[in-house]
């Protein structure tokens, strides 16, 4: 095992040496573990503001976003979607990992519940973008992982090509408990996805959740 891992280093080492990287907001060369943006363009990221979530009744209070959804971070989650970059996934998952003490302070969660894509879109997409980030969030976070609690039931039409009012009735019915044989967490929980602009989504997996007897639920979304 220490073997693979030391030639994997020393592939990417010498990849980055032939073929360097360079960062796509301020075209500076990248060090090796960068991920599409330096990491002094991670950092001058515009923060997200409060957005239309906060107009939902209950979804006020509970909701955080990292990154403000703008020119920059709508092409990250483009090419995290739809041109296979799952190292996007998983480092956004690293970096909404870092603000969940300061956002979410003083509290201790006891697990983190991806909102889940319908099968037949991780059939097109080869992956579940918002898994891999839920994923990540909880092991850097040292917190147990729970893909097996919500199921997505109706493949609706992308929120993205929608309008607000239309948002807000596309998935109601959408999801459903999982039937998890494993003992249902307690204590509160962190409800995981990519972007967040009605809030209409994480609405709609809270209601399921609720019906499950998990009542204290945040939600994280990477962008909004």
């Amino acid at each position: 095992m220490k073997v693979n891992k030391i030639l994997e280093h020393s592939r990417n080492i010498l990849t980055s040496l032939l073929f360097p990287a360079y960062c796509s907001s301020c075209s500076g060369q990248m060090e090796s573990d960068d991920v599409w943006l330096c990491d002094k363009c991670w950092e001058k990221l515009p923060r997200a503001r409060t957005g239309r979530w906060s107009d939902d009744e209950l979804l006020k209070g509970i909701v955080t976003t990292c990154y403000r959804y703008d020119r920059i971070m709508r092409d990250i989650v483009r090419k995290m979607k739809f041109y296979g970059r799952q190292d996007l996934a998983q480092h956004l998952g690293f970096r909404a990992s870092e603000a969940v003490p300061h956002k979410f302070k003083n509290i201790r969660f006891s697990a983190v519940i991806p909102i889940p894509l319908h099968p037949v879109r991780i059939r097109e997409r080869g992956y579940d973008q918002s898994y891999l980030i839920a994923g990540q969030v909880a092991r850097s976070l040292d917190i147990q992982f729970r893909p097996d609690i919500v199921r997505r039931i109706r493949n609706t039409t992308p929120q993205s090509r929608l309008s607000d009012k239309e948002r807000m009735t596309n998935l109601i019915g959408a999801f459903e408990s999982a039937k998890s044989k494993q003992p249902l967490p307690k204590g509160d929980l962190l409800l995981v996805d990519d972007v967040i602009h009605t809030g209409s989504t994480a609405r709609e997996c809270i209601k399921v959740l609720n019906d499950m007897g998990m009542s204290s639920i945040y939600v994280l979304a990477v962008a909004g």
